[in-house]
Order: structure tokens, then C-alpha cells, then sequence
């Protein structure tokens, strides 16, 4: 549909929201009359991406939002393609932030763009988009515990052996979980509820229930296989923070590569990038561990991640005292 063109118009003329920025110092011989060498100056802003047919632009006024519609119309016939100009669909959504949040109205929109809807929250892919990240977590772990709740209660009279239990949990429950841990991680209420829900399928007909241990060691180690969510969702939030830090088959973000750098090269040549809550003093030293052992951390899988993560979390605090010796 000529999307890129579109985008690529848009990501010249938004200011954007800068994400991160700092200064690399240029090194080399000056010459004696010739002007002083300028830092180079790498930043990272998020102006407008797309994905199939849904895009999202990052506006700082009401300008941007008017170029926004008028590239969107040419893009309209240039391509065939109509935008869904009924706000009561909700198909097109403006999401306040920053000094708009909780201020900006829908009265206060141009009469062109009337047929935006002033939102609480956007939809990217199936992850809900807030104003804050705390609250982005909580609508996501929120939908999280509402879907394993209603499909576990349909399973209860299921006829299963408890051998095959943990292998309908771990192909058809939790996946719907998985998609939201790339990018979101789990709460500890999400993790308890969504334990509480495995385990009332898992035992539904059993008089005595094996401890977590055997819940999450393989099969072949007579265990029964269980994915613990714990450890997968942040072994997948993990490996889509190593692909856009330091793996070379992916784009990588400025921000994603800074964060890697000073939190896990310990490189201290570059501007300190702030740290999510999410990338925690946990999620950077699990990185560090791995590291240490001479893993292929830049192109590990979400399978790679998760053993290392198991074994080292859970399976090893089994056996071993505080001091790392056997017990």
C-alpha cells in the first residue's frame, strides 16, 4: 500500500520524543588552523513505526497532530486505502502523555480531526499501552490472569493422567501469556495467580500435590516438565533486550545498546542511560552470570535463556548451601 514512504515522510518532519542521547568524543590529530573537531552526537527518538496496517506516531503538538492527518489523506490517495473516520469505532486513538496527560480533551481537537478518539490507552499487538508503565503492567498482567482463569475453569473436566497435564499447560495455557513477556514482565500477583490456576488443573483429582521441584525439573529427570513462568517470562524479556542490544541480526536501539554497555560491559565512556523499573538489579545480574560462563549471550534463544535460568534459580538452589557447596 506505499506504507513506507508514508512513515518515512512522517519520521522527517515529528520531533519525536527523545529516548536516549549522549555524546561520542571524536579522537585524532587537529590541524593547527583548522576548526575544532565537534563530538558526535548518537540519540535515539521514537517519532512513527509501523506494523502491517497499524501505525503509531509520537506528536508534541497540535501542528504535528494536523501534519499527521493531512500526510495520512495523501497517503489515502495515493493508495486506495481508507482510515476509519468514525471515532465511535475507536479504530484511530490519541493517547495523552507527559503535560497532555489528564488535561487534553476531546473538545480540544481541531474540527479535522474530531474523528480521533482521546483515549486512556492504545493497543499495540495485542499489549495495552497506558500513560505510565505501572499502569501498562497492570492492564497487562490483569488480562493475563483473566484469560488462564476462564480456561482453566473449562479444563477442570477434562479426563487427563497427570503426565500429560503439564504438556497441555505449557502448549495451550500459557503461550497466551507468553506474547506480553517480551516486552512486559510479570508481577508477582500475576505469577501466584497463574501458579494457583496451573496447579488447580494440574491436582484437580489428586490427594497429595509434588513440591515446585519436581513441578519444573524435565521428565527424563523425573520431574513433570512444567514451564515455570517465572523464569520463561523473564528469560524471554531478556531475549528481546539482548536483540536490540548487542545482537548483530537485529536493529539495534541506542537506548537498548547504552543500557547493555554501562550496566553490563561496565564501559564508562558514554552518558548513563536511565533504567526502567523492569530492568532490574535481577534482570542485569542474570545477563552478568551468563556472561561470566562464557555463554553466547548476544544470540542465546528464549529456550537457552530459560534453562540457564532454571538451573540457576531454581534446580540449583536444590542441592547447593549458601556457599555453593553441595548439601
Amino acid at each position: 500500500f506505499g506504507l513506507d514512504p508514508y512513515l518515512e515522510k512522517l519520521r522527517k518532519n515529528l520531533k519525536g520524543i527523545q529516548i536516549y542521547s549522549h555524546q561520542v568524543k571524536v579522537h585524532g590529530p587537529v590541524e593547527q588552523f583548522s576548526l575544532p573537531i565537534a563530538d558526535h552526537v548518537t540519540e535515539e527518538r521514537l517519532t512513527a513505526f509501523g506494523y502491517a496496517d497499524d501505525v503509531k506516531t509520537a506528536i508534541t503538538s497540535i501542528d504535528e497532530l494536523l501534519l499527521v492527518d493531512k500526510e495520512t489523506k495523501i497517503f489515502e490517495q495515493a493508495s486506495g486505502c481508507r482510515l476509519h473516520r468514525d471515532r465511535e469505532t475507536m479504530k484511530v486513538k490519541l493517547l495523552p502523555l507527559g503535560g497532555w496527560h489528564g488535561k487534553l480533551r476531546q473538545q480540544d481537537l481541531q474540527d479535522q480531526c474530531q474523528h480521533i478518539a482521546v483515549t486512556d490507552q492504545l493497543d499495540m499487538l495485542g499489549v495495552p499501552l497506558l500513560s505510565t508503565i505501572r499502569k501498562t503492567i497492570k492492564a497487562s498482567g490483569d488480562e493475563i490472569q483473566d484469560k488462564v482463569k476462564k480456561l482453566t475453569g473449562s479444563w477442570l473436566t477434562r479426563f487427563m493422567c497427570l503426565t500429560q497435564r503439564p504438556w497441555s499447560v505449557n502448549s495451550y495455557l500459557l503461550p497466551k501469556a507468553y506474547h506480553k513477556c517480551h516486552c512486559i514482565p510479570l508481577r508477582e500477583c500475576d505469577i501466584k495467580e497463574v501458579k494457583k490456576q496451573i496447579n488447580r488443573f494440574l491436582y484437580c483429582d489428586q490427594a497429595e500435590k509434588p513440591g515446585e521441584l519436581v513441578e519444573v525439573r524435565g521428565r527424563q529427570k523425573g520431574g513433570l516438565g512444567l514451564h515455570d513462568i517465572r523464569n520463561k517470562g523473564k528469560a524471554m524479556l531478556i531475549r528481546a533486550f539482548m536483540e536490540t542490544a548487542a545482537n548483530p541480526n537485529f536493529r539495534d536501539s541506542v537506548y537498548h545498546r547504552a543500557i547493555y554497555e554501562v550496566f553490563i560491559l561496565e564501559k564508562n565512556d558514554i552518558s548513563i542511560p536511565n533504567l526502567p523499573q523492569y530492568y532490574n538489579e535481577s534482570f542485569i545480574s542474570d545477563i552478568k552470570d551468563a556472561k561470566r560462563e562464557n555463554l553466547p549471550i548476544e544470540k542465546m534463544s528464549s529456550k537457552a535463556w530459560y534453562e540457564f535460568l532454571l538451573a540457576k534459580n531454581v534446580l540449583e538452589q536444590d542441592v547447593l548451601q549458601p556457599d555453593g557447596s553441595l548439601k
